[in-house]
């Protein structure tokens, strides 16, 4: 198959969202190989890291969820309940499932660190706002994580 050089074109820049540094060794830009931006057709949908005010380091962070609408980047739903340490790549399906990889951690609040407990969370494109649901990976044998797995 042969490629066509194609030119790189870029469409607008501009700001997502603000991030307070977390002091916990991580950043929004963290996860570098990995997307926190994908296109489901025409919507755009963005994972971003929020630290939590108050909250000591390590796990001290939650994930975000935004669209990009006509108007600009909306946000859509924020971890509510769990806290976290790293960003939480994205991945996105032709048919509009969204996938959102999470690690919140089970350690009492202020906890350095600890296990935490690896999810994966399944957004729907036509339905952003809608709860996802929770996908628990099965392993085959006992393991355990902590914040940097």
């Amino acid at each position: 198959m042969e490629r066509q050089n194609q030119a790189v074109v870029v469409e607008c820049e501009e700001e997502l969202y603000r991030y307070a540094p977390a002091n916990n060794g991580a950043s929004p830009l963290w996860c570098m190989g990995d997307t926190c931006l994908v296109r489901v057709g025409d919507d755009l949908f963005a994972s971003g890291l929020e630290t939590i005010p108050g909250a000591k380091p390590r796990n001290n962070c939650r994930w975000t969820l935004s669209r990009r609408a006509t108007t600009g980047w909306e946000l859509i739903r924020r971890d509510e309940t769990g806290r976290t340490r790293e960003p939480c790549p994205l991945v996105a399906f032709p048919d509009g499932r969204i996938f959102l990889s999470a690690n919140p951690t089970l350690t009492p609040l202020d906890t350095c660190d600890g296990p935490a407990q690896p999810e994966i969370l399944q957004f729907a494109a036509a339905d952003p706002h809608a709860p996802p649901q929770r996908l628990l990976p099965p392993w085959s044998e006992p393991v355990t994580f902590n914040d940097h797995s």
